[in-house]
């Protein structure tokens, strides 16, 4: 035993699990049991044994579930040899209350658990520029939301892009290429060319399709103007993305400092503002000219007066050109 009289124990959350060699009453043939059950708490799951005292409608989770097969109240279910509870390890599953709180659902029964189940999106940020016929874009996966009550509140996917596809004039679907060689990230980059035999007025779409083999729910739609074999425009201004594109700040949650990163598919003036979570004003952040492509802003985690703010979950705005405002929100530990 440990001096605080626990053999085995693990943060709800993590990010690490300490256990003894025989575990106390539960012998080392139950020591991988043991760790399972551990390793649950790591992805918050909770105890459901009466002496842990958590109540039927206590949630945790990615996906916010409750605990309801503890022994703590009059739960929904009663499933004795769960993995959460002090049962006979050697016989213990899973219960759908823990499955819940790990995340191991699939709510609509489509094989894809919930955690992935989410369509990627696209974006154009660069269409026949300077007489190219190249169009340039970037796909991401779409994380689902982070509905734990506990914990950093990070929204994460373990989900890549596995492919982007074109069309014209629905002719059917093309490959997009890769800008690094490869569809393998969250994130990716790519071009194509359209395929085209005689100027005129073409309808695109473009979708991108993750690793599960989800395409986008909305697709990229835009007439083009082809002009000869020297480059295409995009008619109507409709159709025409926003000047500055969010990609997080980076670390979140941060101590003391961050940098809010964006790409810009021009230059453009930008102006960046952070707010509390209350929705009141905290430091007018950034002002002034940025070029096209990747950027960052950093932030200090100080207020307009140069006073370090206060631990906490804060949001960003930020508008380029006039174009809709992009926001993002971060949490500071002190």
């Amino acid at each position: 035993m440990f001096s605080s009289g626990h053999f085995a124990y693990a943060y709800l959350g993590g990010p690490f699990e300490v256990l003894t060699l025989d575990n106390d009453g539960w012998g080392q043939q139950n020591f991988a049991a043991v760790c399972a059950h551990e390793t649950g708490h790591i992805f918050y799951a909770m105890d459901e044994y009466y002496s842990a005292g958590s109540p039927c409608t206590s949630a945790s989770g990615y996906l916010r579930y409750e605990n309801q097969n503890s022994q703590y109240g009059t739960c929904l279910e009663d499933v004795p040899f769960c993995i959460m509870r002090s049962v006979p390890l050697e016989y213990a599953v899973l219960c759908t209350s823990t499955k819940g709180q790990i995340a191991w659902v699939d709510a609509d029964g489509d094989s894809v658990a919930d955690v992935l189940d989410t369509s990627p999106a696209v974006q154009i940020i660069s269409v026949g520029k300077n007489g190219s016929s190249t169009v340039q874009g970037i796909a991401t996966v779409t994380p689902i939301t982070n509905l734990n009550p506990m914990g950093y509140g990070n929204e994460i996917s373990v989900n890549t892009i596995g492919a982007v596809q074109y069309q014209l004039d629905a002719a059917g679907w093309a490959a997009a290429q890769p800008a690094d060689g490869a569809f393998d990230g969250g994130s990716e980059n790519f071009i194509f060319q359209p395929a085209v035999a005689d100027s005129g007025t073409y309808h695109l779409q473009v979708r991108a399709v993750n690793s599960w083999g989800t395409y986008s729910a909305a697709l990229f739609e835009a007439d083009i103007e082809v002009v000869g074999a020297t480059g295409i425009i995009v008619s109507g201004e409709q159709n025409v993305p926003g000047a500055v594109r969010l990609l997080g700040n980076r670390p979140n949650p941060f101590n003391p400092s961050t940098e809010i990163a964006l790409y810009l598919t021009e230059g453009a003036g930008v102006r960046a503002v952070i707010y509390d979570a209350r929705g009141a004003l905290v430091r007018r952040l950034f002002d002034d000219l940025l070029p096209m492509g990747d950027a960052t802003i950093p932030w200090d985690g100080a207020d307009d007066a140069g006073r370090p703010v206060a631990s906490g979950r804060y949001f960003y705005r930020v508008e380029a050109n006039g174009s809709p405002a992009v926001t993002g929100a971060m949490l500071l530990l002190r």
